[in-house]
């Protein structure tokens, strides 16, 4: 990699940090606390709720309809099937092809739902 690069690279990491740091320190100075007797608390509650609710809703609808598929499909035995011919593969000394690509394919889904489960969270 060219020195030149790796040098602006460094320098607007730096100004990147600077600009930030400016900023957190700009808004801590201007913050004002202004005393409302609990009226924003009052108001905060009373705002509709429902896009949490939704939310909430079609997580179940979601969840309920891959119950509906793994049901009709028998995906279910197919995996048990897989997964038993798996660990024999694993326990041999020379995996095939189709065992490697049940264990990719859930390795794949659990980061999915790993990276999901992380990023869903709202003070991220």
């Amino acid at each position: 990699m060219d020195n030149r690069k790796i040098h602006s690279q460094e320098l607007q990491e730096t100004v990147s940090a600077d600009e930030e740091r400016l900023l957190k320190d700009f808004f801590q100075a201007q913050q004002q606390d202004i005393e409302d007797n609990g009226f924003t608390t009052k108001v905060m509650r009373q705002l509709p709720q429902t896009s949490s609710r939704l939310s909430t809703l079609w997580t179940i609808i979601c969840v309920l309809a891959g119950i509906a598929f793994l049901y009709f499909t028998h995906a279910l035995q197919g995996l048990s099937t897989s997964m038993s011919g798996l660990k024999t593969e694993l326990l041999s000394i020379h995996p095939t092809a189709g065992g490697m690509a049940v264990v990719f394919i859930c390795l794949a889904t659990l980061t999915v739902a790993g990276s999901y489960s992380f990023f869903a969270k709202e003070n991220f």
